[in-house]
C-alpha cells in the first residue's frame, strides 16, 4: 500500500478530519511522479498536501510507451480515502462476588 492509516497527519486526526482526495499524477519516463495536482479536495488542506507528498515520494510506475515503444511521460488519476482508524477500547468489569446459586 502506498498510503497506510499511520500516515494520517496527527493534526488531522486531532481535528477529526477525513475525506477523499482525487489527484492527477504526471509520471516521468523513468516511472517517478513529477507532478501531483489535486482534482478533488478532501476539504482539509493537510490531507490534500499529504496525499501528493506521499504519492510523489512512494509511487513508482512502469512508464508509458510512445509509438516507437520508448518510455515517455504519462498520466495517472488516483483517489485516496482518508479515514481515521477506529480505536477499540475494551472495558470489562467482572462482578465482585459470584453468587454460586445463580443459574444462567
Amino acid at each position: 500500500m502506498l498510503i497506510v492509516p499511520e500516515d494520517h497527519p496527527p493534526s488531522a486526526v486531532r481535528g477529526n478530519q477525513e475525506g477523499t482526495v482525487g489527484v492527477h499524477l504526471t509520471v516521468t519516463a523513468g516511472g517517478k511522479v513529477s507532478d501531483c495536482a489535486v482534482r478533488q479536495s478532501s476539504g482539509a488542506q493537510i490531507l490534500d498536501i499529504t496525499t501528493c507528498k506521499l504519492l510523489g515520494r512512494r509511487a513508482r510506475f512502469t512508464p508509458a510507451l510512445d509509438a516507437a515503444g520508448k518510455p515517455t511521460e504519462g498520466h495517472f488519476d488516483h483517489v485516496v480515502r482518508w479515514k481515521i482508524a477506529a480505536r477499540w477500547e475494551v472495558n470489562i468489569q467482572l462482578p465482585r462476588k459470584v453468587d454460586s446459586r445463580a443459574r444462567p
